[in-house]
């Protein structure tokens, strides 16, 4: 609230005062945060899932890569399992695939109960979780969370500041008062 002069015009003091961030802007962050976290949270999990799977009980074969798109999207490999032979698109890692071109051969880790659960063994061994989409859910979280925090602080500082001071018992006046029943 602006503070008023006899006059009813703003009063230097409440004009020099800065905006006071609302809980608004400062929620607006946390749940900007919140959301980009549970991202980042959803592409490690994947990942480290896949990667366990394929660790605890995954069986290493040679493939050759059938055909890989230009983008890449996808990166189809043929590999022989114990049920035959199998073609099948590799899984990303956080929106990632190996580097390959058609002919080329490559060492797959796939799941014997699910054959089409494969995945780079190089990538098995040493997952890329330092990725682009990754590392820029993280920047973003960051920057959400630095932000929303920021604001909350600057919030309570601009509170301190402003707030009237306690009266001390020396301005209290008690000269003249009379207690009544």
């Amino acid at each position: 609230m602006a503070h008023m002069n006899t006059q009813g015009q703003i009063s230097d003091r409440a004009r020099s005062m800065p905006r006071l961030p609302s809980w608004r802007a400062i929620l607006v962050f946390l749940i900007g945060f919140l959301v980009m976290f549970g991202i980042l949270l959803a592409y490690m999990v994947q990942a480290a899932s896949l990667v366990s799977q394929l660790r605890d009980r995954g069986v290493t074969t040679l493939g050759v890569v059938k055909s890989v798109d230009n983008k890449p999207k996808y990166l189809e490999v043929e590999y022989r399992t114990d049920s035959g032979k199998e073609l099948v698109r590799l899984k990303e890692i956080a929106g990632m695939l190996p580097e390959a071109a058609p002919g080329d051969s490559l060492l797959i880790t796939y799941d014997p109960q699910h054959p089409a659960t494969a995945l780079s063994r190089a990538w098995v061994e040493e997952p890329p979780y330092l990725s682009l989409p990754i590392l820029g859910t993280a920047l973003v979280a960051a920057f959400f969370l630095v932000g929303g925090g920021f604001l909350a602080v600057r919030r309570r500082q601009l509170l301190r500041s402003s707030a009237p001071s306690a009266p001390t018992s020396r301005a209290l006046p008690t000269a003249g008062v009379r207690l009544r029943k």
